[in-house]
This record gives C-alpha cells, sequence and structure tokens, in this order.
C-alpha cells in the first residue's frame, strides 16, 4: 500500500483515500477522473502480476471512483 501511495504521488495522480480493506483487498478512493487512465497504466505497470483491479459499483451519493485492487488467485497462494 506504501508503494502504490508513493507512486500515485511521485506521478501526481490525485486521490482522496488508499486504505487496506482486508488482508485481499485495499480501496482507492476518488482518483481524479482526468488522471484515471495514467492511474490504471501505473496501477498496471507495477501490480498487474499480483493484483487484479476492478472499479466498484456507483451507488448514489457514492464517489464514482473507488477502484478496489484484491490479490489475484496465485498470489493468494503464496507465502
Amino acid at each position: 500500500m506504501d508503494r502504490l501511495t508513493t507512486l500515485l504521488r511521485s506521478k501526481n495522480i490525485h486521490y482522496d483515500e488508499v486504505r487496506r480493506v482486508d488482508d485481499t483487498h485495499i480501496l482507492v478512493r476518488n482518483v481524479d477522473p482526468a488522471q484515471l487512465s495514467q492511474f490504471r497504466d501505473i496501477f498496471s505497470a507495477q501490480f498487474n502480476n499480483v493484483w487484479d483491479i476492478a472499479p466498484l459499483p456507483v451507488i448514489p451519493p457514492a464517489t464514482p471512483s473507488l477502484y478496489a485492487p484484491a490479490l489475484s488467485p496465485p498470489s493468494r497462494n503464496r507465502p
């Protein structure tokens, strides 16, 4: 999680929150919509082999840019 926040800050990607939800999920809240493509590119380049990423469903008045990276199935079995 620290590595992700460091990367986002270094690339000047604006977000409100990055937090660990549980052992297999991280929540990235309110990524600047103009930077979503850059966010996905950075995430894929650094974490694609370990984490899967998907937007959470939008339920008003929820923030539309919530992302929940989750450990990919092979990564869950690593020690």
